[in-house]
């Protein structure tokens, strides 16, 4: 008979920290979702500016169809949700490559380091880029015809700070300057560069109940997250002086099945057992509101084997694309210093998108 029991020490003040975690996580989320509701939503996808905004970082997230709002363990917290990062015990650092759409390179890289036990700071760089682009130009006479070249660069610095839990519940925030260019080269004439700079913030919440729901040998987290993105500060556009920012609104749920050993067992027994059974999985799920569109449905889930190998895929909906492309897949391999991903992502008669990541612990 299969064993069904909630481990819940010191229930009343558990529920007291429950209840209060709760009204401030559902606080936050009204009023962040109030705000992307409030901006006036443009004609659709392709309305606002700095598109690198949009871009998720990290294989890990990708190849989860990017639910990792209400995960948000590694690194890529800064991106995807700034109050996780204080759960990385240790500095870390990753890196990121991806092969984007027509030729176009997206490079990341990340840091986090815990500043004590109330604290920690993240930075990253995300670095987009076309390289030379044949420039066509419309005549009067012959129709059309090549006059130089031209380069677009999209470049974002993101600095945050995320806290450690408080009843449960963690916050965090990350301010971003991002810059675009867009460079003329070999032309008749001189073509004027333009260029535009602009600020933002995002603001995250994290919440973990406190309970465990034990289920025979294996054991079960629930973790929420919220995250309103690129609340505008100061936006400017390469074409019109005042370009509207991509404002997200973004839920996220996650829950964490893993191996429960025995309280009685001492650490060199219970790793034994961890790595002779069975692996540990995760499933998730993130729903997004933006001021583009309606909203959006992601989940995913990532299975871990016992000896480090991890596989991935995960399912979003909007993707104006055919079926297959609303999928996406990866593979990992993680051991106790280092990680490493890959993910894939169709984009119908556009080609794939192929990232790879690696994660370093200090």
């Amino acid at each position: 008979m299969v064993d069904h029991k909630l481990q819940i020490s010191d229930l009343p003040s558990q529920v007291s920290h429950l209840k209060s975690s709760i009204c401030v996580f559902l606080s936050f989320s009204f009023a962040a979702l109030i705000c992307t509701l409030s901006v006036a939503y443009g004609d659709g996808v392709g309305t606002t500016g700095n598109a690198l905004l949009r871009v998720g970082v990290g294989a890990r997230a990708t190849a989860m169809g990017d639910t990792f709002v209400g995960i948000a363990d590694d690194v890529h917290a800064i991106y995807w949700n700034p109050a996780g990062i204080h759960q990385i015990g240790r500095p870390q650092l990753a890196v990121m490559h991806a092969e984007w759409l027509a030729d176009t390179r997206y490079e990341w890289v990340g840091f986090v380091q815990n500043l004590g036990s109330w604290f920690s700071l993240g930075i990253d760089l995300s670095y987009l880029y076309t390289g030379e682009i044949p420039r066509t130009v419309e005549t009067g006479f012959d129709g059309y015809r090549t006059d130089g070249l031209f380069n677009y660069t999209n470049n974002v610095i993101r600095l945050a700070l995320g806290s450690r839990s408080y009843r449960n519940i963690r916050l965090g925030l990350a301010f971003q300057v991002f810059q675009q260019e867009l460079t003329f080269t070999q032309t008749r004439y001189q073509v004027p560069s333009p260029d535009s700079d602009s600020t933002s913030m995002n603001l995250g919440i994290l919440y973990e109940p406190s309970f465990r729901l034990v289920r025979g040998n294996s054991m079960s987290t629930l973790r929420l997250g919220a995250i309103l993105q690129n609340v505008r500060g100061n936006a400017s556009g390469l074409i019109r002086q005042d370009d509207e920012l991509p404002t997200l609104f973004k839920l996220g749920a996650s829950l964490h099945l893993r191996p429960s050993p025995s309280p009685l067992e001492d650490e060199n027994a219970r790793a034994t057992t961890e790595g002779s059974g069975g692996g540990s999985m995760v499933v998730a799920t993130d729903l997004v509101f933006s001021s583009e569109r309606p909203f959006s449905l992601h989940t995913g889930v990532e299975y871990h084997f016992p000896n480090g190998f991890t596989l991935r895929s995960g399912y979003r909906t909007g993707t104006d694309f055919d079926f297959l492309s609303s999928w996406s897949f990866g593979v990992g391999y993680a051991s106790s210093g280092y990680e490493i991903d890959y993910a894939v992502t169709p984009f119908g008669r556009l080609g794939n998108v192929h990232r790879v990541s690696m994660k370093l612990d200090f």
